[in-house]
């Protein structure tokens, strides 16, 4: 929708912008994705822990509160910062709430059934996500946002890998308390740096073969003729992609394997 839209972040000046870097400058504005997706934590939140953790009224009211602090905090340092207007937050923040809703109430239960039945739907998933980088719309000019999209996309595909994965380990009882939990952390969060420093080098190194790699002088060229245009199958895509789909199934499966092994 930000791609399709072009709408631009308020103008600076008058709006007094905060952050400087000059990616900031680049992006569009409407709606805001930052808002969108905070109330979309928020809301989902909300939605399954009152479906499955719930408690005393006490504690509900705590989490419900928390929860609703920071979809507004959020939303509103986009405010704050002149990174967005109020209209482009309230329109984010909307779409994050009847994204949720609309999920939780449709798609839960599909998802789960398919995890549990085959890896139809892992599969599906990712013919479904590069679909979407082909018919995603060309901005007016360069814009990190179709990164952070691939980036987002990967990351929902790898949980979805690694969720199926998951549930054909055998079922495994974690140990619990404190020390555990900080050492099951302390391994997730390890791995996933690891994983960050190894994939630059080694998919470049592996990507690097099978592109040109004097192609820059000719896309820009080509950019003041036509107009920009995404490099949807390039090789940073490609390595967000994997990169991405990486973090993703680590966070669900392959740490999990971790713990198994180790025993916490």
């Amino acid at each position: 929708m930000t791609d399709s839209l072009c709408l631009p972040r308020p103008i600076s000046p008058p709006v007094y912008r905060r952050p400087t870097t000059s990616s900031i400058n680049l992006e569009y504005g409407f709606p805001s994705t930052h808002s969108s997706l905070a109330f979309t934590i928020a809301t989902f939140g909300s939605l399954f822990y009152g479906a499955y953790w719930s408690r005393d009224a006490e504690t509900d009211r705590v989490v419900y509160i928390s929860l609703l602090m920071f979809a507004i905090g959020m939303a509103f340092s986009r405010v704050f910062t002149g990174l967005h207007s109020f209209l482009d937050v309230v329109s984010g923040s909307v779409i994050g709430v009847v994204y949720s809703w609309v999920h939780w109430k449709y798609v839960m239960v599909p998802i789960e059934f398919g995890l549990v039945e085959g890896i139809w739907l892992p599969m599906s998933s990712t013919l479904a996500g590069l679909i979407l980088l082909v018919i995603q719309p060309d901005p007016l000019h360069y814009c990190p946002c179709f990164k952070d999209s691939v980036a987002s996309m990967s990351a929902i595909i790898g949980l979805l890998l690694g969720s199926w994965f998951n549930g054909r380990l055998p079922i495994y009882e974690f140990t619990v308390g404190l020390t555990f939990d900080v050492l099951r952390i302390l391994c997730g969060v390890i791995g996933l740096v690891i994983w960050e420093l190894a994939s630059k080098p080694l998919l470049m190194t592996v990507l690097n073969p099978f592109y040109s790699q004097d192609s820059s002088e000719t896309d820009k060229d080509d950019e003041k003729k036509n107009g920009y245009k995404i490099e949807r199958f390039g090789k940073d895509t490609i390595r967000t992609l994997i990169k991405y789909i990486g973090v993703g199934w680590w966070v669900v499966y392959g740490s999990s394997k971790l713990f198994c092994v180790l025993g916490i």
